[in-house]
């Protein structure tokens, strides 16, 4: 079986770059901000480190700005510095490299996702299915012009895996270190956005797991092994509270550089409005993207999401299908895609409006339509 897994590890790594071959043979180049915004900044600090310094300071842009302050950098990413010993040894560093670096988030999401599918007792066969459709959907794909949001969203399913696993109580050691250091890459990708959703998509799941109900029909776990709640809460909250004290200086000092940055420190709700998309835009871009902007799609295949939705036909009409774990699932996909939804939609959303008023870390925040990535892995289930 091990012999077997690794095998299935390995389709997992690989076939990003061989659904992505374009841009893994460099037929194509990604666009969008990718070299401008994000690979300037590993080029000028990869050239440097290769003289034997360390840059800290960008003097090219406008009268000089921080660099390692600079969320665009990912100065403190640890897979960025390994990419740069790769590129040290080779000798240089050039946008394809930038390009297997980014398309490698999407390797980490693949085995990250499949092992929690996995805990939450998915048939390994069907776990690995759609974890690869997953991998091929538009949500994923269209995020790789900005490979910070990729290295990010590359370790929200092994967070899930962590929190899953601290209901077991033979597993406190190993939850707490993936917990810790899955929250220490997202804090430290650059990409701050998806800080915010994991905050909430991790709380909804903690409480989601943390149901006794739960803990037998989903996680298949037993008085003797389900981990005291308590000793759960220290794990799953200590662990990333840990990640984000070591992270904390460099994240306060991009909140106060971001807060002097253009359109950032105006307090303007209408701000907050950019891209907010409404209800026929969501349901519409799982079975149609274009009705839908760029940024707001989660669509995986038209043949999946007929699925989905025959598969929740099935459940409301034939009571032989609703099984406990599955009745379980499905509310709290409704409640996700319900809070989700009150983001996305911001300007026609109360709740968000409330929220922007007492939250400030929320204020001076776009786009919240990009918060539907969270949904991808419970649509992955469905």
């Amino acid at each position: 079986m091990q012999f077997n897994n690794k095998y299935i590890n390995l389709l997992l790594f690989f076939f990003p770059f061989i659904f992505l071959f374009p841009y893994t043979f460099n037929f194509l180049a990604i666009g969008n901000d990718f070299e401008l915004l994000y690979f300037s900044y590993k080029k000028y600090i990869f050239e440097f480190v290769k003289e034997g310094f360390f840059p800290l300071w960008s003097p090219s842009e406008s009268s000089g700005y921080s660099l390692v302050f600079n969320p665009f950098a990912q100065y403190f990413y640890l897979p960025s510095w390994v990419l740069y010993l790769i590129a040290f040894i080779k000798g240089s560093l050039t946008k394809y490299d930038y390009t297997i670096y980014t398309i490698l988030g999407l390797s980490i999401y693949n085995i990250g996702q499949y092992k929690w599918l996995k805990k939450i007792n998915i048939n390994p066969c069907y776990a690995l299915t759609a974890t690869l459709i997953t991998s091929c959907g538009l949500k994923l794909t269209e995020i790789i012009r900005f490979p910070n949001a990729v290295h990010c969203i590359a370790w929200f399913p092994w967070i899930l895996l962590g929190i899953t696993l601290a209901q077991n109580n033979k597993e406190k050691s190993k939850s707490f270190f993936i917990i810790f250091f899955s929250s220490l890459m997202i804090l430290t990708a650059g990409y701050p956005y998806y800080i915010l959703y994991g905050i909430i998509l991790f709380g909804l799941y903690y409480l989601f797991v943390s149901i006794t109900n739960t803990q037998y029909s989903l996680l298949g776990l037993s008085e003797t092994t389900k981990q005291n709640k308590l000793t759960s809460f220290f794990i799953c909250f200590f662990s990333p509270l840990t990640a984000l004290v070591i992270a904390s200086p460099w994240l306060i000092n991009i909140n106060k550089i971001m807060s002097i940055t253009r359109d950032r420190n105006l307090n303007d709700i209408n701000f907050s409005f950019m891209h907010s998309a409404n209800l026929t835009e969501h349901l519409g871009s799982l079975l149609y993207p274009p009705i839908s902007t760029a940024e707001g799609w989660y669509y995986m295949g038209i043949i999946n999401s007929v699925l989905i939705v025959a598969f929740l036909a099935s459940y409301i009409l034939f009571k032989n299908l609703r099984v406990r774990n599955k009745t379980y699932l499905i509310f709290f996909s409704i409640i996700l895609f319900f809070v989700t939804y009150q983001f996305a939609a911001s300007e026609n959303s109360i709740i968000f409006k409330l929220a922007w008023e007492q939250l400030s870390i929320i204020q001076n925040t776009r786009a919240w339509i990009r918060m539907n990535i969270i949904l991808i892995p419970f649509i992955a289930i469905l």
